[in-house]
């Protein structure tokens, strides 16, 4: 028998496994974004920080450079859509909120094209509202109790439920229209109207389960009385003679303990027989043999062994054919309501600001973090989901979950995977394989077009330099004149283009220049279940006295980061800007000494000032001045009083950029490139901006105000990391953290500041 067990274990094995591996080897790609609040004003602007992670590795996804992040009316309508560059996984951006925005309700939706290839992956999708002149906070809440919808769903444990045996039947009912469940009971009855169980406990959020035994031929009901009087009637789903079911029977650590239910019948039809249990995550699997030898079979599964974060196990037959399938989630590993940063603070010298001290027990690599500030009493800030839901808990499920506070109880969590069943990955979907999509996975802007006049016996190269992001960058002509590259660009941008001439000359082209543009989505259809917010706001606003003035900003003093970013006209990701100062012209003397010390290799070659990178394989850098070409001849002798600033990609240098300084010595050129506007692109994105509130004084700012919002706060493991934030008035403050490290690590903290 043992040996039999072996080899019939090897062989589903061999087979489940490769299944799994095979519908699991594309990329799948998750988002989410963090919103500096989620409930604004005319005149304020959503901020965002985005996360890109890659669902089969757990890690940042280090290949997306591209995502769409959109914003829509509450018809469905895209106001406005904007391409955010992504950068190791992460990414940052804004919409204004002008005199445009007349209604309440606003939707954000967040994704890459290469995610519409995938049914089973859903985009980001959040409600914000905007408080003006013709709405009222959360008016939608406020209605009177006689005029909510409600609805009940019913959904047995493992899928389906077995006569002459007991079962467990998860149940969910909502209130659609508001955010509270008035029920006064939950009552099971037999199809005679008998009352079985009276009084059954149901969570906050509408969610409750109930153990029963189903006798045979008999019919079941839940029946839910809410407070306005009404009674809904949910009949159970028919029972069947045959088969198992698998129940999540504890989740306590250090075990996950599950339980198979048969009847008798199937008992002793299945006996001897093997059955499998596979236990998976993403293209990670492994399987659990067994023989049933009783109707109620308890597995003991050390957690260590189990999968970090969310686990779907499926129960098969000895032919394979799956009985049941459960969702699970496994905290070992993952930091749970503890706190993972260490968070301190103490004003500044002149005592107008607070100054933040943030440190990580454990970090081990490098993380991205983001930062709401917010007054103490803010009702404003109420996401649907935090970063360690949206990304380890949501691609797993057929509707969205759900969650009461940041850190949603294990029991609730439980209740709600109960009813989803096999999720968004269950057997048949994979079974059926993976699909090959029409949609392309998208890294940099496509960039094409053709060179009109080119002479191709003494032109092969094609030169394009950034005005504002100052990148520059080339590629090689085709024989038939035409050119494609995907780079870094701006949308706004200017884009000067020039032809390179085999001796190392310039010229201006005719040319015709394609900016690529595949996405062009205009309309969404909502979910079916709107993203519940987790706060509950109580407050009459019939005096809204918080107003914005004109679009001028308060001067403050920016937040204080490892790796601090230009803030003097926007930042580009990966950009390194160095302006140059007095002090720099003194010590160092020489562009070429400036340039050594900025980490590059400088050396003198045929009269000419040749810089390489310092990364293998060492390539020579090209070098422009105020946009154009320089062979380096005239660098030679230059010094660093000359310039102005000095300008790379810190990723993989691929040219300099130098920007003369127009008080001393410059140099006088011809226009030899033709200038583009760049008309697709990725958003710049913008230093913080505090709105002009005309008073920060009264009630209203405190509910629904904003402090301050840090897009890209650098975490690093031993180090401490700090930014500042002005008072505005305010002597409590709530801070709002989510981030990702580069091993795939999440954080997500809420921290109170008081300065009393």
């Amino acid at each position: 028998m043992a040996s039999t067990l072996n080899i019939l274990a090897q062989s589903a094995s061999s087979l489940l496994k490769d299944q799994v591996s095979s519908f699991f080897s594309p990329l799948r790609e998750n988002v989410f974004l963090h919103l500096n609040k989620t409930t604004f004003i005319k005149g304020e602007t959503i901020w965002f920080a985005a996360y890109v992670y890659d669902q089969t590795a757990e890690l940042p996804s280090f290949a997306t450079t591209n995502l769409y992040v959109a914003l829509y009316n509450s018809k469905g309508l895209e106001i406005e859509k904007k391409l955010i560059r992504i950068d190791n996984g992460v990414g940052h951006g804004h919409f204004p909120i002008d005199d445009d925005f007349t209604d309440s309700d606003y939707y954000l939706r967040a994704w890459t094209n290469w995610m519409n290839n995938f049914e089973s992956v859903e985009a980001y999708f959040q409600r914000i509202e905007i408080v003006n002149s013709r709405s009222r906070p959360n008016a939608s809440h406020k209605k009177q109790t006689l005029d909510y919808m409600t609805s009940v769903a019913i959904f047995p444990e493992g899928g389906k439920l077995i006569t002459a045996a007991n079962n467990t039947i998860g149940f969910h009912i909502r209130n659609t229209d508001t955010y509270n469940n008035p029920i006064t009971s939950i009552t099971l009855m037999d199809d005679q109207g008998n009352i079985l169980k009276d009084g059954i406990p149901v969570d906050s959020l509408g969610f409750g389960k109930i153990d029963m035994y189903i006798e045979p031929t008999k019919e079941y009901q839940l029946k839910a009385t809410f407070e306005n009087g009404k009674e809904i009637i949910k009949v159970l789903p028919m029972a069947i003679e045959i088969g198992m079911t698998l129940n999540v029977a504890s989740i306590g650590s250090p075990y996950v303990n599950l339980s198979i239910t048969i009847n008798q019948e199937t008992l002793e039809k299945e006996e001897g027989n093997v059955q499998f249990l596979l236990f998976r995550k993403n293209n990670k699997s492994f399987i659990k043999e067994l023989i049933l030898d009783s109707t109620n079979t308890i597995i003991k599964i050390p957690k260590q062994l189990l999968y970090k974060g969310l686990n779907s196990v499926t129960l098969f037959n000895t032919d394979l054919v799956p009985q049941s399938e459960r969702l699970f989630f496994n905290d070992h590993g993952i930091v749970g309501p503890e706190k993972s940063l260490n968070v301190d603070h103490h004003f500044n010298n002149t005592r107008d600001s607070v100054v933040v001290k943030i440190a990580h027990d454990n970090l081990d690599s490098l993380a991205h973090c983001s930062v709401s500030i917010l007054p103490a009493m803010s009702i404003a800030y109420g996401p649907s989901i935090n970063i360690e839901s949206s990304l380890l808990i949501q691609p797993y499920l057929n509707f969205a979950f759900n969650s009461a506070g940041r850190n949603p109880e294990p029991n609730n969590t439980d209740l709600q995977l109960l009813m989803n069943g096999g999720g968004s990955y269950p057997w048949k979907v994979i079974e059926e394989g993976y699909r090959e999509g029409e949609f392309s996975f998208e890294s940099g802007i496509g960039l094409s077009g053709k060179i009109l006049d080119a002479d191709l016996a003494n032109e092969e190269q094609i030169w394009f330099y950034t005005k504002n992001a100052k990148n520059a960058f080339y590629t090689t002509l085709k024989d038939d004149k035409t050119f494609s590259i995907k780079e870094t660009l701006y949308k706004g941008d200017s884009l000067f283009i020039s032809v390179l001439e085999k001796k190392g000359k310039l010229r201006k082209p005719k040319i015709e220049v394609n900016f690529d543009n595949n996405n062009t989505e205009n309309t969404i259809i909502f979910p079916e279940q709107e993203l519940i917010s987790e706060f509950v706001p109580v407050v009459d606003f019939e005096e809204l006295s918080l107003s914005l003035g004109d679009r001028e900003t308060i001067d403050l003093d920016e937040v204080i980061v490892e790796g601090s970013r230009n803030r003097t006209s926007g930042s580009f990701l990966g950009q390194a800007n160095h302006l140059i100062t007095q002090e720099d012209a003194k010590r160092y003397g020489s562009l070429a000494s400036y340039l050594t010390r900025l980490g590059f290799r400088v050396s003198i070659e045929n009269s000419r000032l040749v810089v390489t990178s310092n990364r293998f394989p060492h390539p020579v850098l090209p070098v422009f001045i105020d946009g154009m070409y320089s062979d380096g001849s005239e660098l030679i002798t230059w010094s660093l009083s000359m310039v102005s600033e000095i300008s790379y990609d810190s990723n993989t240098p691929k040219a300099i950029s130098i920007t003369v300084d127009r008080q001393g010595q410059g140099r006088d050129t011809k226009k030899n490139y033709e200038a583009r506007w760049i008309s697709y692109g990725y958003a710049i994105s913008v230093p913080y901006e505090v709105p002009n509130y005309l008073s920060i004084e009264n009630n209203a700012f405190q509910l629904l105000g904003a402090v301050h919002w840090e897009p890209d706060l650098i975490l690093k493991g031993g180090k401490e990391s700090y930014l500042s934030f002005p008072l505005l008035g305010q002597e409590e403050f709530i801070l709002y953290f989510e981030g990702m490290d580069f091993n795939g690590n999440l954080i997500s903290q809420k921290e109170f500041i008081s300065i009393k």
